[in-house]
């Protein structure tokens, strides 16, 4: 089901020739929705059933104060309404709160089944008193994560609505929900080096600068480009700072695999394959990827200073992994990478090829923690005994 949840305010009061407030209104306006939405135009004075049919929403749910309820809700047809405090104090916030997430709990418990897709959100945060909305988005997009297989937050919409405009044009914002959806993805990156969650977003950039580039060329062939579809593509592709993103997705599930799963021969090229990957694109990510930008400019800071200055022997690189791992409390990935240093190091040292997983796994079972000072008796064992592998 798609939910439209708006808030609502007071609007201006309307005051008899004593000046006692005898109404409150908001000024009718002609709104109007433009394509990702149906078409919609209409003068009205509110623009909640305006937007309610640009998104084809098959449920209207009001959240405002009592007095918004009060003037507003019997002129507005809606399925609920959330009843919420001002936001005076922190007892009001977390009253805001709990009537907010009580609302989304009984939406869950609509849920149809299992395979059924989870309940669009569609958030409008034109109206509300004050901070209202901010808090509403935050308490809204926590139900969504609390319950991921019921909630999606899909959107969110906004009416800029201007005094002296006799039209008003409801977008959507969109922007307000990535940037939260980038901040999480970013700290689950630099915090634990999970880059898939990173990695997905950038996929999703990627297809949709993609998809776009494929609009712009269909309407320059309408306006009369005469070269073929493809060429015009590819054109507009090249212009586009998307350009890059599934190379840097590959870095980022690549360097994400080897902090998970220490793959030795890879630790220095992967490693360094990133970094000149996060160099090279600094100046291209600008607009909608500059918070990319921003954390693989973080993530290079963090690593540079503990890295090996030569990509062989490899062993050094997994000794700075695991520093790194440990500082983020990634204790199985550091130990990962600790095994790695010792196997890595005998193999380097007797000249063995450190893909040759057969000895790797003799190395590992015999000598699992084998101390690394090579004046130690059970160093100088290791060795001998690769040697007679051999």
């Amino acid at each position: 089901m798609r939910i439209l949840l708006s808030t609502i305010g007071l609007g201006s009061p309307i005051k008899d020739t004593n000046g006692k407030i005898v109404d409150w209104a908001y000024k009718p306006t002609t709104y109007f929705c433009n394509p990702p939405y149906q078409p919609v135009k209409e003068a009205a004075n509110y623009h909640q059933p305006i937007l309610f049919q640009g998104i084809e929403a098959e449920e209207l749910w009001l959240v405002g104060t009592v007095d918004a309820k009060k003037w507003h809700a019997p002129r507005i047809r809606h399925d609920r309404f959330i009843d919420i405090p001002k936001g005076m104090d922190d007892a009001e916030f977390w009253q805001m709160f709990n009537a907010i997430t009580t609302a989304m709990d009984d939406l869950r418990r609509l849920h149809t089944g299992a395979d059924a897709p989870p309940h669009e959100i569609h958030l409008d945060l034109t109206h509300g008193f004050r901070v209202q909305p901010v808090f509403l988005l935050e308490a809204v997009r926590y139900a969504c994560q609390l319950w991921p297989k019921h909630l999606r937050l899909a959107e969110v919409h906004y009416s800029f609505y201007e005094h002296d405009d006799t039209t008003t044009p409801l977008r959507m914002v969109t922007p307000v929900l990535d940037m939260a959806s980038i901040a999480y993805d970013v700290r689950t990156f630099l915090e634990n080096g999970a880059g898939e969650p990173l990695a997905r977003h950038l996929d999703q950039l990627a297809r949709k600068a993609n998809d776009q580039a494929r609009e712009r060329a269909a309407q320059r062939q309408i306006a009369g480009d005469q070269r073929s579809l493809g060429a015009i593509i590819n054109e507009e592709r090249n212009q586009d700072q998307a350009t890059g993103l599934p190379v840097i997705t590959g870095k980022l599930q690549s360097f994400a695999n080897l902090v998970r799963l220490a793959n030795a021969p890879a630790a220095a090229a992967v490693t360094q394959g990133l970094l000149h990957t996060i160099e090279e694109s600094r100046e291209k990510l600008q607009g909608s990827l500059r918070p990319l930008g921003e954390a693989l400019s973080a993530l290079a800071d963090q690593l540079r200073p503990h890295l090996p200055k030569d990509p062989s022997p490899v062993w050094p690189w997994h000794a700075a992994l695991a520093r790194w791992c440990l500082d983020r409390g990634l204790l199985q990935q550091a130990l990962t990478h600790g095994e790695e240093i010792t196997t890595t190091r005998i193999c380097e040292t007797c000249n063995i090829d450190v893909c040759d997983k057969n000895i790797r796994g003799a190395i590992s079972q015999k000598f699992l923690h084998t101390a690394l000072a090579e004046n130690w008796k059970p160093w100088v064992d290791a060795v001998r005994y690769v040697k007679d592998l051999r």
